[in-house]
């Protein structure tokens, strides 16, 4: 061992490599429940290829974790509003060893070290906590409480960080109206997706049933029950298929069943690998009825496989989805998803343009080496400004 911690091979001196420890507050791979996991085993494992030592730090669960990116997890006691701070205490030799921390989750930042803090922002509290509003139930009353309670931590972490990197124009103009974050140490960098991984099939689109594909956590805030509602109004023959898991799956289960739609919706449970895209490969349209997002994952993986995109319009969703590759539905509710998937399933032409088109999206504005150069180049410049 060298005298500053290299390692001595063969009469020299190997380089230590700058480590960066990403914080999320779940990494289970293959079992991704969302596509934050997603996004960092991608960017961590390519970041490492690209001579930047990288590890994930999360909490603990009883689920098993295949992954090639060294990982470590903390076991932290269920109480919502002091996880943070238990996380930043239990976590600290984790973050004393790191030279960069980068935090998916805002508020897990509260008791790390600034001068080595970089956030990647996907949502926000205040966001999610919007997204709500309206929306009944206990459980959601207590998600909004959650994150307007976690507002103020948020911002002071923020505020607090080196450097912030914000998943989408949108998510970066939240940061400084709502949170009063200084606009110059922000940079926006999507999500990417991996063109050669996913890639259109071969079967026609247009063709009768219409299938109607949603990838994705089964939440409130999704509003799954819109598409749900929308395959039960639409006048032509719908398949709807919905892929994921989350809090909402028995519910949205026994809403399908009661109404006597089970022919029609079909719920697939979780999918990766080949399973994933034979999902995206049997579909005609992919849609998206959030009325919160960032850069969905999903997203890009259906245009990349020359899905076209029925979208609510959330903010930024027009930076995803061009009228050449997909259709704004506003209002989101279940009419203006029932217009969409009428008016394509009329104009089979414009469905087949519509795929080329979200596969030429997909390969000219989201790429995973395009996004993680140009993560690189912040985490390096973080780097140099902490040497």
């Amino acid at each position: 061992m060298g005298p500053d911690g290299g390692v001595e091979k063969s009469g020299q001196r190997e380089p230590v490599l700058p480590r960066i420890v990403f914080v999320n507050t779940r990494y289970r791979p293959p079992h991704f429940r969302g596509g934050v996991e997603r996004y960092v085993h991608i960017v961590a494992g390519e970041l490492s290829r690209r001579n930047l030592c990288c590890s994930v730090v999360a909490m603990a669960e009883s689920l098993a974790c295949v992954s090639q990116v060294p990982h470590n997890f903390l076991r932290i006691p269920p109480i919502p509003l002091l996880r943070p701070f238990i996380f930043g205490m239990l976590g600290r030799r984790f973050w004393q060893k790191a030279d960069v921390i980068s935090v998916q989750y805002t508020p897990f930042g509260v008791l790390m070290p600034k001068q080595k803090l970089v956030c990647t922002v996907h949502t926000t509290g205040f966001g999610e906590a919007r997204a709500l509003t309206g929306l009944r139930g206990a459980r959601v009353r207590l998600q909004q409480l959650r994150r307007r309670i976690s507002m103020p931590i948020e911002g002071m972490v923020l505020r607090r960080s080196r450097r912030i990197i914000a998943i989408s124009l949108s998510i970066a103009q939240e940061l400084v109206d709502i949170y009063g974050v200084n606009p110059a140490k922000i940079s926006v960098i999507g999500n990417g997706v991996d063109c050669d991984a996913f890639r259109p099939g071969s079967a026609l689109k247009g063709n009768s049933p219409f299938r109607l594909l949603y990838v994705g956590r089964l939440a409130k805030r999704k509003n799954v029950n819109v598409l749900i509602e929308a395959a039960a109004k639409v006048s032509v023959p719908v398949l709807l298929r919905i892929v994921g898991t989350g809090p909402e799956q028995k519910s949205l289960a026994a809403f399908v069943d009661q109404s006597g739609m089970s022919a029609i919706v079909e719920f697939r449970g979780f999918r990766s690998g080949p399973d994933l895209l034979a999902e995206y490969e049997w579909a005609d349209a992919f849609a998206i009825p959030s009325s919160y997002e960032g850069v969905p994952l999903a997203a890009l993986e259906a245009k990349a496989a020359g899905l076209p995109v029925i979208t609510a319009k959330f903010p930024g969703a027009e930076n995803l989805v061009s009228p050449a590759s997909g259709v704004l539905v506003s209002p989101a509710n279940s009419a203006g998803f029932v217009e969409a998937i009428e008016t394509l399933d009329r104009d089979h032409d414009r469905l087949r343009n519509m795929s080329i088109h979200s596969r030429q999206e997909a390969l000219e504005k989201f790429s995973w080496p395009v996004s993680v150069d140009r993560l690189a180049d912040v985490y390096q410049e973080v780097l140099r400004q902490s040497a």
